[in-house]
């Protein structure tokens, strides 16, 4: 699916130790500025002919639903409701893509929820959030928050389609493997669906020892994931293969527009097989992951594709 997004600003109120985000200050810290930079998301919006528009747009910070000031609260709902005027009420192929770390109060992210209720649109809303098994949160308090606000979103919210992303990493396949995680389970408890995402290099995650994935354990673990999670397989696939060119972007921050071929994930250099080195990312290999999971499919033939 096309996601159009629009980055408001980068302000998050988590450091995780894998943030690919070289610059941690905040991009703004005047509340004038935060306005300003909804108000050009909201005139963007406007000024699109949505019609035949095939996809779903999405709305992300930083972290939007942490903020506290209640003219900001104010003017993102303001957003979401033109959002849901100009697009979702007009095109129903159509969604919003709400992207959140779960990480606070969640009492303002739920009066949003019941704004797109109340409209009668929250089937056309996804809400993405992220877990770890380690290294996302700086204590447990962090991680039982985001848990709890999980499940209670589920209970109250039903229809919303929750997805929960996390990093495939050496430490979430060991947990895996050993029986300390089951995604299945997982899945069940918070009406959720489970999806990975390829781990990414930066200064901070390079530093990890177990973050990034042996290659046979890699291997060897998606095996097992099509076996016991088919659908979290292919979904691990198709965003590993489309993750990097897939998203368009504009920047209500810096005012611009960001293609695919320059957008903000692709940055680095291609590799001899046609690759970005993005995904030379093994801990004990240099060999190209992404031209593993082509070969795997091609070796499963029917079975994998």
């Amino acid at each position: 699916m096309k996601i159009l997004q629009y980055l408001l600003w980068t302000n998050c109120n988590n450091a995780c130790k894998f943030c690919i985000r070289g610059d941690k200050s905040d991009a703004y810290s005047k509340i004038e500025d935060m306005l300003a930079s909804i108000e050009k998301a909201k005139s963007n919006i406007l000024s699109q002919d949505w019609s035949s528009y095939k996809g779903g747009i999405s709305i992300i910070g930083g972290e939007l639903y942490y903020v506290e000031d209640r003219r900001l609260q104010l003017a993102l709902l303001d957003l979401m409701h033109t959002a849901t005027d100009v697009i979702l009420k007009k095109n129903d192929s159509t969604c919003i893509v709400l992207i959140t770390n779960l990480i606070y109060d969640d009492s303002f992210l739920k009066e949003v929820l019941h704004q797109f209720e109340k409209e009668g649109v929250l089937n056309q809303v996804h809400l993405h959030t992220s877990f770890d098994l380690k290294y996302r949160y700086k204590d447990s308090a962090d991680k039982q928050t985001m848990l709890s606000n999980l499940e209670d979103l589920s209970k109250e919210f039903p229809v919303l389609n929750l997805t929960t992303q996390t990093i495939l990493t050496q430490y979430f396949i060991e947990a895996v493997n050993d029986g300390s995680f089951n995604i299945n389970e997982f899945e069940e408890k918070y009406n959720t669906r489970f999806t990975l995402l390829v781990p990414l290099y930066s200064n901070l995650s390079s530093t990890l020892s177990d973050f990034f994935p042996k290659r046979r354990d890699f291997i060897n673990f998606l095996i097992k994931l099509y076996d016991e999670n088919p659908i979290t397989f292919r979904k691990f696939i198709d965003s590993a293969r489309y993750a990097f060119s897939s998203k368009d972007f504009i920047d209500t921050q810096n005012d611009r527009e960001c293609r695919p071929s320059n957008s903000v994930f692709v940055t680095s250099d291609m590799m001899k097989c046609g690759h970005y080195d993005i995904y030379r990312v093994y801990s004990d290999s240099d060999k190209c992951m992404l031209c593993d999971i082509e070969a795997l499919c091609q070796r499963g033939g029917t079975k994998f594709e």
